[in-house]
């Protein structure tokens, strides 16, 4: 299970200089490459972003809601980016194991982004508490959430769990949250929460050359 809540500052001193060093170039590497998840975007899109979070991560939350639902509004809307979440979850935590499989649940309900930016934004709660119904029952309707628990008591979602947790082991993923950002064959990792401000000066000059 990758380490949670990890500061790495030289991911965010690199991003800050790229105004005067532009992009930083790395080797491409297979295993860097966008893996399963759920994709918000379209697939011609130049840039990928193969982001790696657990919800029980308090700088997964913050990345979530203050950069990444942002972007999907400006970037991935525009059709210019295009982001693969991928949830890692800690296995020995049941809670975060349960919300993990009423994410992958929402995905089939066609819900992701309500559901994820629900039990983020209420994450000190339910991660105390342990019950994330009354969170969920905020934004599902009665029939989804009778939907939803039945997809997360049943053995329907495991593969999927399972696949994810998978692909975060072959691309040697070891802190949450971890982000490649893929252009062309240049794949970039960020580790930790990278402000929208940041993250789009970035963006921009990378899609300079698309």
């Amino acid at each position: 299970m990758p380490r949670e809540n990890a500061r790495y500052s030289w991911s965010v001193l690199v991003l800050a200089a790229l105004s005067v060093v532009g992009p930083p170039v790395l080797a491409a590497d297979g295993a860097h490459g966008p893996g399963p998840g759920f994709a918000q975007g379209s697939a011609t899109a130049p840039v990928t972003i193969q982001v790696y979070s657990s919800l029980t991560c308090p700088s997964c939350a913050k990345l979530h809601l203050e950069t990444l639902r942002p972007l999907a509004e400006s970037y991935v809307a525009e059709g210019r980016v295009r982001v693969v979440h991928c949830l890692l979850p800690d296995q020995r935590d049941p809670v975060g194991l349960h919300a993990t499989r009423c994410v992958h649940a929402a995905r089939r309900l066609h819900r992701f982004d309500e559901v994820t930016a629900a039990l983020f934004s209420a994450q000190k709660a339910w991660m105390l508490s342990g019950h994330l119904e009354p969170i969920l029952a905020e934004v599902l309707s009665p029939e989804e959430m009778k939907r939803l628990v039945d997809l997360v008591e049943s053995d329907e979602l495991e593969g999927e769990v399972q696949g994810q947790i998978e692909a975060g082991r072959q691309a040697r993923v070891r802190a949450t949250p971890t982000m490649l950002i893929r252009h062309g064959a240049t794949t970039t990792p960020i580790v930790g929460a990278v402000s929208y401000g940041i993250l789009a000066r970035y963006l921009d000059r990378i899609l300079e050359d698309s």
